[in-house]
């Protein structure tokens, strides 16, 4: 008797170990399939560091507009590639070119691939929320101001009218509590100001985002601690259609 119950016993390990092993050899078996497609990812980003390629595609399907088509390219991060802007922005064509986390670099680099190849009467650009993140340094407050010029420098060499959008507000109540929230608010804060005043002298047009979504209480705007829910897209709309009512000619809007 006692040798069956030995057996079963020992039957009974063979089967637990045997299930151990299983759900391990699995787990094993996922995270090498992720590990291995963030590798596929990373050598991507080595070769085409701003996604020149992401939109590609869509691109090519994309016609010469005629003269009746008011068309308006945006481009920015995940905060402009989240919005859907299929009928908020009409009668303008509009074409949304975000890239969730990417730099102003990465913005610039995309600029003529994703922009001024569209041949849009003006571009809405809507960048720098990643340029402060410290894990997506070090990118300068100088090196982001940089870029915005050679953007709105180019544009303007192309006949494209500018609209730039200050970059939203933090929920800071949702952000981590890690110690980098102050700086991150800080070089937000600085880069918009700047921009307030950029575009106070030079050719384009200022969509204030962050100043229109503090009529409310911040988080109100938002699904998280940076991205907009629907009432901060409607507010982004309601100010972006201003800001290209003053940046297009009269009479083709």
């Amino acid at each position: 008797m006692r040798i069956w119950v030995f057996l079963a016993i020992n039957a009974l390990l063979v089967v637990v170990a045997f299930a151990a092993l299983s759900r391990a050899v699995l787990k094993y078996r996922s995270v090498w399939r992720a590990t291995s497609q963030e590798a596929d990812r990373l050598r991507g980003k080595l070769i085409d560091y701003a996604e020149t390629g992401f939109y590609q595609a869509a691109n090519a399907k994309v016609a010469v507009p005629d003269s009746k088509t008011v068309r308006v390219v945006f481009l920015g991060d995940s905060i402009t590639q989240r919005w859907n802007l299929s009928d908020s922005l009409l009668p303008y064509e509009a074409i949304n070119r975000g890239i969730g986390w990417q730099t102003t670099s990465e913005m610039l680099v995309r600029l003529r691939p994703d922009v001024i190849d569209l041949k849009p009467a003006a571009v809405v650009i809507l960048g720098g929320s990643n340029d402060f993140v410290p894990q997506r340094g070090p990118v300068t407050l100088q090196t982001t101001q940089n870029n915005i010029r050679s953007m709105v420098e180019l544009a303007g060499q192309h006949g494209i009218a500018v609209v730039i959008g200050t970059v939203p507000p933090i929920c800071r109540e949702r952000m981590p509590a890690d110690g980098s929230t102050d700086l991150t608010i800080q070089l937000r804060e600085r880069f918009n100001d700047w921009l307030r005043q950029y575009c106070r002298s030079q050719g384009c047009q200022l969509a204030d985002f962050d100043m229109a979504m503090r009529e409310r209480p911040v988080c109100d705007y938002l699904l998280d601690s940076v991205h907009p829910n629907d009432a901060g897209y409607a507010v982004m709309v309601r100010v972006t259609r201003n800001a290209l009512g003053r940046a297009l000619p009269s009479g083709i809007h």
